[in-house]
């Protein structure tokens, strides 16, 4: 839950700067943070345990990493409010560059549309992906993507971050 927190931090004010630093659009996406936290904080929190049965049917050696039903759509249901967020940020990229003049003729709205949809459409991935793992796999490979999604997720934020500045650009010289 930390490395999502602070990947939707930056959307977050990645998507505020983009829209000006629009009050109204800040409070919508602290809002849908807000549910998504509560749903994520609820889901770890109201887990249950393995029941005896379950517990016995698995004898493997190592760390127990085994999951009930109810504990596996609790956790799904949080990545699903995860991916709530993301779609809400692509959503509003989407809608500034279409709001554009010609955004496609260059310029920082191509660039954060460009990089927002290659986040988006690997997060999407990644995220269902979990969730699918977490709803129809066995005890034992439930949440088997839980480290790839958030492995992802960091890297691809830090792409979102770093690779606003436009290479086409020409940086001014220092006078000396």
């Amino acid at each position: 839950m930390f490395t999502q927190a602070i990947v939707a931090v930056l959307l977050i004010m990645r998507t505020f700067s983009l829209y000006n630093r629009n009050k109204w659009i800040l409070t919508l996406m602290l809002v849908t943070t807000c549910v998504g936290g509560v749903i994520s904080i609820w889901s770890v929190v109201t887990n249950t345990g393995l029941d005896d049965v379950e517990q016995s049917s698995l004898r493997f050696p190592g760390c127990n990493l085994s999951l009930s039903e109810d504990q596996a759509r609790h956790l799904a249901g949080a990545w699903s409010s995860m991916l709530g967020l993301d779609t809400l940020i692509f959503v509003l990229t989407v809608v500034k560059v279409i709001q554009a003049r010609d955004p496609m003729k260059g310029g920082t709205l191509r660039l954060m549309l460009r990089d927002g949809a290659i986040y988006y459409g690997i997060i999407v991935i990644t995220v269902i992906t979990n969730i699918v793992t977490f709803l129809v796999g066995v005890p034992t490979t439930q949440g088997l993507c839980t480290v790839l999604t958030n492995v992802a997720s960091s890297m691809l934020v830090s792409r979102l971050m770093l690779n606003l500045r436009d290479p086409d650009r020409q940086v001014l010289p220092i006078a000396g």
